[in-house]
């Protein structure tokens, strides 16, 4: 055969592999759409019994029976509309369907996938786990985010161990920010904020840990929480703790808490001898908790060297009511190293109660329009 023959038989090869490969893609499609409208033809007869298990929140129990009569293939269909209608509502609708997916044997199925082969679909069932609350099987995510191999998983088991919401769970994502298999302290913090009150006294021990990544999401999620008990260890780590990223979430955590008692940590907080990250977010938690003197501790950081901490108190200082604006405008008026802060948290007083002329504010009108026109952005908030 010749060289040309040879080439031309390599292209008919190429394209009849083509053609074939173009009809296996439009068969598939085929058959993936009828195969979706089989399932839509099987589950919309019964819709409106969804509908009314909803509505009267599974307390008429002919309904729940008949769709727990349904042969397989058909709840097969119906399981995906359920699952759907699952994830919108909440209360006692939420609780009915729930309760009809444990029922039908949905959550057994779910959690057997949970040890398949694929990550994607060990991440697919965790996911749908989480929104069953208290029927979830808690143990095995547990498990899963802290052993899978594949970080996307454990994430997703991160989530959905959230969604349960347990405060049971809170010693495990706590650990979970650490260790061989790490999770993102962001998606642990999101996680942990669900869990209620009920996870402070763990989140109080782990303040103690060894690992700053654990000590810092602890932190962040007892000030998000108000936990009033947790102010001493809190106080101690914004004073004393070896990594200054603790340091910073604990003081921000004393602010949100509000308690007077932090004013006293903050205060050491802001000293100039301190981290200046550190004592810009101790300036806004001062403003947080409030009071007379929380006034007098802000009013001489408008003069502070560092830009961060001077703005920090001054928007602080706008937010304390009259006698701290008082104060902001005999700066502001003074014309000082703070003058410029003053007149900026001045004027987002002014923007913020629709201008000027409703606040009564009495700040130059050269200044405010400045201050407002180019506000400093690069303030640790």
């Amino acid at each position: 055969m010749t060289a040309a023959a040879a080439f031309a038989a390599g292209g008919l090869a190429i394209a009849l592999l083509c053609v074939l490969l173009a009809i296996a893609i439009v068969l598939r499609r085929g058959l993936r759409q009828r195969s979706v409208r089989r399932r839509i033809a099987l589950a919309d007869p019964y819709r409106p019994l969804l509908v009314a298990v909803v509505a009267d929140e599974g307390r008429d129990a002919a309904h729940v029976e008949r769709l727990l009569a349904l042969d397989d293939e058909v709840w097969k269909a119906l399981e995906p509309v359920v699952v759907s209608m699952v994830r919108k509502l909440r209360g006692g609708a939420r609780a009915a369907l729930v309760e009809l997916l444990h029922r039908r044997g949905t959550i057994e199925r779910l959690t057997r996938r949970l040890h398949s082969p694929g990550a994607v679909g060990r991440a697919r069932a965790a996911e749908l786990l989480g929104l069953l609350g208290a029927h979830a099987p808690r143990a095995e995510l547990e498990l899963l985010l802290e052993h899978d191999r594949d970080p996307e998983v454990r994430i997703v088991a991160a989530r959905a161990l959230g969604e349960i919401g347990d405060p049971a769970s809170t010693k495990i994502l706590v650990r979970s920010v650490a260790g061989p298999h790490p999770v993102p302290m962001r998606i642990v913090a999101r996680s942990l904020a669900r869990l209620g009150p009920g996870a402070a006294p763990v989140l109080v021990t782990a303040m103690g840990a060894q690992v700053p990544a654990v000590r810092a999401v602890s932190a962040e999620i007892l000030g998000l929480g108000g936990a009033v008990t947790a102010v001493s260890v809190l106080a101690n780590h914004a004073l004393h703790d070896p990594d200054d990223d603790v340091r910073i979430r604990c003081a921000r955590a004393l602010g949100r808490i509000g308690v007077p008692t932090g004013l006293a940590v903050l205060e050491r907080c802001v000293r100039p001898t301190e981290p200046v990250a550190l004592r810009a977010v101790a300036a806004r938690a001062i403003g947080e908790v409030g009071g007379r003197q929380a006034v007098d501790l802000l009013e001489p950081l408008l003069v502070d060297d560092e830009h961060r901490v001077a703005s920090n108190a001054a928007r602080a200082l706008g937010r304390l009511g009259d006698r701290a604006v008082e104060r902001l405008r005999v700066v502001a008026a003074g014309g000082g190293p703070g003058a410029v802060y003053a007149a900026e948290s001045l004027a987002m007083n002014a923007l913020a109660s629709a201008g000027p002329a409703r606040a009564g504010l009495s700040v130059v009108p050269a200044q405010v329009q400045a201050i407002a026109s180019a506000m400093v952005s690069d303030v640790v908030r």
